[in-house]
């Protein structure tokens, strides 16, 4: 209940009688000062306010009003209890109310279907003890309503989908929901992927940041906008992308370059990267090797995973050569990256020296061997066709590369040469270099094909 104080002055012909005979249908309590000038009401209905206003205002002038909601208590009730429908959870009630004694009085909504009229009222509910409770601002709660009708209007009466490309970025309706979540009526995303009314989108702030989840860009470079003057830079949100409807876009502002896409799609796998977790919480970790090497796999590699770290097995490979692997990466896992300005240079400490195996006047191909072997990586067919085909393309990225080498492997899919290639890079570097991942959490096998490639020709 409310709290009411009123300045007042010029009262009519029999107000103090008048105004107790209409505050008393009201409920409330009523204290008139005419020394003073004031009148007091409390324990005045939130519902009531406008209506106890009216009757003060109909016995006296008001000069000033004070509603006072500290100390505002709600009442229970007093009503027939109505059935929850099986539709709402447990869970959910006891998200929107966590005490009976927090449910309010309030006028109810009278709607032709039931089940619609009960949620609509329970709904009502929930905003007006949100809103006296919990004392969140109107302008909040509209917001969560908007998005509610909006996704509505887009479920049952969708508009014509936009013409939707995969590289364009696009103005997003997301809607507002959990402050965790991605919200906003105007979102600018990157179209990564489209399925039939289904699209890839990652989000994009205005703002530049710098991190393992995060890849800056600016306007001309990396991206085209149809408003170049209006939008300037921005940084793609990698670990925020996911699936949805076509219907939330609402039209296409811009597009991203080719070789910036490139390198969005090389990136993103890093960004839902989630082996670490799932081997400290799975029983995989328990397999033998010698399971693990009878297990078929459709490219080269046989794997096994010890923890975090994941090592290249083949029919060969015995549990000596295992171990032996292992005292290696144990004695030479913490260099210290920090002091190195970007992934060439960290990569040429690693491997520059054995650059000086190799003769460019002599077949490539017949060198790899030596070379691969002075820097501890898997010297497979597939491994060495790759830093081959690195010399051979005109811009070594990750779809020259697998076109190449598709063309060498044509019973392999390109699924499988390019998972190929990212464990043969990832068990080299987890095995003997895992510190430059913390420096550098977007290296691949495609910087250490540029660097070569740069190196040989």
């Amino acid at each position: 209940m409310m709290k009411i104080e009123f300045n007042i002055s010029s009262p009519v012909d029999g107000a103090i009688p008048k105004l107790i005979a209409e505050v008393s249908s009201f409920k409330c309590r009523v204290q008139v000062d005419l020394n003073n000038g004031t009148v007091v009401t409390s324990d005045v209905d939130p519902l009531k306010i406008e209506q106890v206003i009216d009757a003060v205002n109909s016995c006296f002038e008001i000069t000033g009003v004070d509603i006072d909601t500290t100390d505002m208590v709600f009442e229970v009730e007093k009503t027939e209890e109505v059935k929850e429908t099986e539709t709402i959870s447990t869970a959910e009630k006891s998200n929107i109310v966590a005490n009976p004694a927090d449910e309010l009085s309030f006028k109810k909504i009278e709607f032709e279907n039931a089940d619609v009229e009960e949620q609509i009222n329970r709904l009502l509910k929930i905003i007006y003890w949100i809103m006296y409770k919990k004392n969140v601002p109107a302008d909040e709660i509209v917001k969560h309503l908007i998005t509610t009708g909006t996704e509505i209007a887009m479920r049952f009466n969708p508009k014509a989908p936009a013409n939707i490309n995969v590289g364009d970025i696009v103005d997003c309706q997301y809607g507002t929901h959990l402050n965790s979540e991605i919200s906003g009526s105007h979102v600018h995303a990157l179209v990564c992927n489209v399925i039939s009314n289904t699209v890839f989108v990652i989000p994009i702030t205005k703002q530049i940041i710098e991190g393992q989840f995060y890849l800056p860009f600016s306007n001309k470079k990396d991206v085209m906008y149809t408003e170049p003057d209006k939008y300037r830079e921005g940084t793609l949100l990698l670990d925020r992308g996911c699936y949805i409807g076509i219907e939330r876009l609402q039209k296409v502002i811009g597009t991203a370059l080719p070789d910036f896409f490139d390198e969005v799609i090389e990136v993103l796998p890093e960004a839902y990267c989630f082996e670490s977790m799932n081997s400290a919480n799975t029983s995989s970790n328990e397999k033998s090797i010698e399971t693990l090497k009878n297990e078929s796999t459709d490219y080269e590699d046989n794997l096994y995973e010890d923890n975090t770290k994941l090592e290249t097995c083949n029919e060969d490979t015995t549990m000596s050569e295992l171990k032996e692997a292992k005292n290696v990466s144990d004695n030479d896992t913490t260099k210290d990256f920090s002091k190195f300005e970007n992934v060439e240079e960290a990569l040429t400490e690693l491997i520059g020296d054995s650059f000086k195996l190799l003769d460019k006047n002599s077949d490539l191909f017949s060198q790899l061997d030596s070379f691969l072997t002075s820097i501890g990586m898997s010297n497979k067919n597939l491994i060495k066709q790759a830093f081959v085909s690195a010399c051979k393309v005109k811009k070594v990225k990750y779809e020259s590369i697998i076109i190449e080498l598709k063309n060498q492997n044509p019973n392999m899919k390109e699924d499988e040469i390019k998972k190929a290639l990212k464990i043969a890079f990832k068990t080299w570097i987890s095995a003997n270099h895992p510190t430059i991942v913390e420096q550098f959490p977007k290296i691949s096998i495609m910087s250490m094909l540029k660097l070569f490639a740069k190196c040989y020709k």
